[in-house]
């Protein structure tokens, strides 16, 4: 799992909290897929940056999902 950020946005769900990202990744694989990619500020997330999958594992109400980390030296 490895790809590149196509699109992102900083979303304001509510004011007063800080934003997060959505993102649309190119994964390698060759489909595109709508996520998040944590670890860093989601002001920073920049379109071409290169990012690596980490899967969340999910709980009793949530099914395991993927999200993305900087790749490398992104940070």
């Amino acid at each position: 799992g490895m790809g590149t950020v196509y699109s992102t946005t900083a979303v304001y769900a509510v004011k007063g909290q800080p934003p997060h990202n959505v993102a649309l990744i190119d994964v390698d694989e060759g489909f595109r897929m709508m996520s998040r990619v944590e670890g860093i500020d989601p002001l920073q997330v920049k379109i071409g940056m290169r990012v690596k999958v980490k899967i969340n594992p999910g709980d009793d109400k949530q099914l395991p999902y993927p999200v993305f980390t900087p790749a490398g030296d992104a940070k």
